[in-house]
């Protein structure tokens, strides 16, 4: 594998002093690889648009330092590429990272992308959105949008704005009102919680929430059946202690193309942590084996 590696980072805010050490803090974690990466600080709002300015450059790997929205950024312009995504995990939960089993700390992420071995794996599409984790309607998208809402005007960090946040939704607690048609069998439903994922996710044990692999071609596809309050938390509570395999409010399959209507000129939706607005039907469909990701255990290059 070459050299020539391009770190794309959401490190706009907070001013030079943050971009600086964000960029510090990105060199040093290459110092002991030999690869001096070529670091790019841009607003989130731009790492897609960029991303595809060096695709075409033909560079030897792209490298998301950052969290899931961030990963999710860059993918979206690798997709259907031979450029291969590299991740330094720089969020908070690093769900994709997790996943993929890459290391969490930046040295040995960045020994990874260095190494050059890659995988290939499946990412999934709603319209002409990319997303590599999952995609979600009702409560999430509000929660993530009064969580940021909650963040710039009081400041502190995002998990106590997400707290804070979670305790107004689930007062409001809004309802998805859809038309969900999954392998050609619709059904309407009104539910506070609609789930695309991206492979099957695990919902028994200590590994709930993760995923077991990335390349099985398949789009995992949950809603509570239950609308109140006190369906909500009994379904959160199970997810807290690991046991959500067998509950009789959780409706749960599998697919490879799913669709969503609604009466709406417009939806929220949440791709990867961040909240877009999309026009419906919705049509979700799995990209088997579109993403080449720098991994351990993979394959050189």
């Amino acid at each position: 594998m070459g050299t020539r590696i391009v770190v794309l980072a959401n490190c706009a805010s907070g001013g030079g002093a943050a971009m600086e050490e964000r960029t510090r803090l990105i060199t040093e974690a290459f110092d002991a690889t030999g690869v001096a990466p070529e670091v790019r600080c841009v607003a989130g709002a731009d790492l897609e648009r960029v991303a595809r300015q060096l695709v075409s450059e033909r560079p030897h790997a792209l490298v998301a330092a950052g969290g899931d929205g961030t990963v999710s950024a860059v993918a979206q312009a690798l997709i259907g590429t031979d450029v291969p995504l590299g991740v330094l995990p720089l969020g908070t939960l690093n769900h994709f990272a997790k996943d993929v089993g890459l290391p969490l700390e930046p040295p040995e992420a960045a020994a990874v992308v260095a190494a050059g071995a890659t995988v290939r794996i499946d990412a999934a599409r709603v319209n002409e959105r990319v997303f590599v984790n999952n995609s979600s309607l009702g409560l999430y998208p509000q929660l993530v949008r009064m969580r940021d809402e909650r963040h710039a005007e009081e400041g502190g960090s995002k998990r106590a704005a997400t707290f804070r946040a979670s305790w107004d939704v689930l007062r409001r607690l809004p309802l998805a009102r859809v038309v969900l048609t999954v392998e050609g069998r619709a059904e309407r439903i009104a539910t506070p919680l609609l789930f695309i994922g991206n492979n099957a996710y695990a919902l028994e044990g200590r590994a709930i929430g993760k995923r077991a692999r990335l390349d099985a071609g398949t789009l995992t596809v949950a809603h509570t059946r239950r609308t109140g309050r006190a369906g909500v938390a009994v379904l959160a509570l199970r997810a807290l202690a690991g046991s959500l395999e067998n509950a009789a409010d959780l409706a749960l399959e599998e697919a490879t193309s799913v669709r969503v209507d609604a009466p709406r000129a417009h939806l929220r939706v949440a791709l990867d942590g961040e909240v877009f607005t999309l026009r419906p039907p919705l049509e979700y469909r799995v990209l088997p084996g579109a993403l080449r990701v720098l991994a351990p255990g993979g394959a050189v290059a």
